[in-house]
């Protein structure tokens, strides 16, 4: 009976040990963001407006068969939060909106800091395969074009403490995997 103890003991651990080293294991959040395929790309990025953009930001897709859900400049939003807020919440809804009803979907929302100016360029789209996602490539002030990792995933959730959007719930964007790419 001892015996069948530890070896049921020896094999859990052995078991649990082979199951640790097939999961990635990520330092930090950087890391983690890269090994899902996220990456950085140096871009000519030009400014219209208060949109920053590229000549190929669309990447070969032919926007005349996606609903265009506008421009939303929130660059005063981490100052000024309660106006800008409808602006984020009319974004939420027409990403929303168009996952919920498998529809293609373009938004564009510049944000800014005061070291940091950036547009996001959300594409709500079937992929490879049929199977929906959402591609986010960000315009960077510095020349340069941040593309998330594929987002297979779109759920509202509500509002963490530590959350920098506001509202009860937001729209949240999961990998393949689960795991949060953005919180909007």
């Amino acid at each position: 009976m001892r015996y069948a103890c530890y070896l049921a003991i020896v094999v859990g651990l052995a078991c649990s040990a082979e199951t640790r080293k097939s999961e990635p294991y990520w330092e930090t959040e950087g890391q983690k963001f890269y090994g899902l395929g996220g990456k950085n790309t140096p871009a000519k990025v030009i400014q219209r407006g208060q949109e920053l953009t590229t000549d190929d930001i669309a990447q070969a897709r032919n926007l005349s068969t996606y609903d265009d859900g506008g421009f939303f400049d929130c660059s005063d939003y981490w100052n000024k939060p309660s106006r800008d807020y409808r602006q984020i919440s009319a974004i939420r809804k027409f990403i929303w909106q168009h996952w919920q009803q498998k529809k293609r979907g373009y938004i564009r929302a510049t944000f800014n800091s005061r070291d940091a100016w950036s547009t996001s360029h959300i594409f709500i789209e079937p992929g490879p395969g049929g199977h929906w996602h959402v591609a986010w490539r960000i315009a960077r002030h510095n020349n340069e074009i941040t593309d998330c990792p594929d987002i297979t995933a779109v759920a509202w959730e509500p509002r963490r403490q530590n959350d920098e959007h506001k509202g009860s719930k937001l729209l949240v964007f999961r990998h393949e995997d689960y795991t949060a790419i953005q919180r909007f």
